[in-house]
């Protein structure tokens, strides 16, 4: 592992400017996440009332992260499977998606300090690592595929406020 967190040699390979702009975006929402979890995790710590940092959680995980993840199987896992060896890695993060969420839910309903506490933890664990696979593995390889990068942060840009725009009517 490098000091960035990266692994592998496709992370040491240079990447175009609109798959950095993603993979900021990542580090960003991982930063994001992780302030807040550390927040709740703090609160349950001290058995100070937990609920607003719990709820913050909540709110990120449904306005940000479950339509960028949406968004992602709508453009990026959909390239991802035009290339035979990458299903494997397409469908297990689908399924990390699908945990994701299901982590999200249980969070909002958390009735203790040390459920939440726990269950943003796991979160932003999955979250942590999915987030390795995608920057790391995925991404530099639809690029050495022949994915045009500049076709992919516009679609994703377009998918995420679309899916954004739904999570947001919806509640």
């Amino acid at each position: 592992m490098t000091e960035s967190g990266k692994t592998g040699a496709a992370s040491q390979r240079p990447l175009p400017p609109e798959i950095e702009e993603m993979v900021k975006h990542h580090a960003g929402m991982t930063a994001e996440l992780h302030s807040m979890v550390d927040s709740l995790q703090s609160a349950a710590a001290d058995g100070k009332p937990f609920a607003t940092e719990r709820d913050r959680i909540s709110e990120f995980a449904a306005f940000e992260l479950v339509p960028h993840a949406l968004a992602e199987e709508d453009v990026i896992y959909h390239a991802g499977t035009r290339v035979p060896e990458f299903a494997p890695l397409v469908a297990g993060m689908t399924m990390e998606h699908e945990a994701l969420v299901g982590l999200a839910t249980e969070l909002r309903s958390a009735q203790t300090g040390v459920a939440a506490a726990s269950t943003a933890a796991a979160l932003f664990a999955l979250f942590k690592a999915h987030v390795r696979k995608e920057n790391d593995l995925l991404l530099p390889g639809l690029i050495a595929t022949g994915t045009d990068p500049a076709k992919l942060l516009a679609d994703m840009e377009g998918a995420f406020g679309r899916r954004q725009a739904a999570a947001k009517s919806a509640s």
